[in-house]
């Protein structure tokens, strides 16, 4: 197992997500890999990823549960929607290009809005199902 195809879809993800104007417009360049202390509301942040095995006889390849998590602190589910919705868009609308690795699938797979336990912040997390292959 290598997790360099992970590193490397990292990448493509979080840069995608920095260049969309729908998500500057909605976070103001607050999306993050490592979220600084005392990060301004909203933002969001890249990971958790779960790798499982994907080779097959002649190829070795991934699967990547790659989870977003937005976090608003605006009353109510409104703006983790809006920014999900947007994360969304951005990432299905990418040609996403891995270094040394193809990307096979790249697609949602479920989303979840919760209210954390400090009752203030709302926190949506988006996952994704991407499958790659070494090169």
């Amino acid at each position: 197992m290598t997790a360099l195809a992970s590193f490397s879809l990292q990448q493509a993800v979080v840069t995608t997500l920095k260049a969309n104007s729908a998500l500057q417009a909605l976070l103001n360049d607050r999306v993050f890999d490592v979220v600084p202390v005392r990060a301004a509301y909203p933002y969001l942040a890249y990971g958790p990823v779960n790798l499982r095995d994907w080779s097959t006889g002649s190829n070795g390849g991934q699967e990547h549960g790659v989870s977003i998590s937005v976090y608003s602190q605006q009353p109510g589910f409104r703006e983790a929607y809006s920014i999900a919705d947007a994360i969304v868009a951005a990432l299905e609308a990418a040609a996403l290009t891995l270094s040394g690795h193809k990307l096979v699938l790249f697609r949602f797979d479920t989303a979840e809005f919760r209210r954390e336990t400090d009752t203030l912040t709302t926190r949506g997390v988006v996952t994704f199902r991407a499958l790659t292959e070494k090169l």
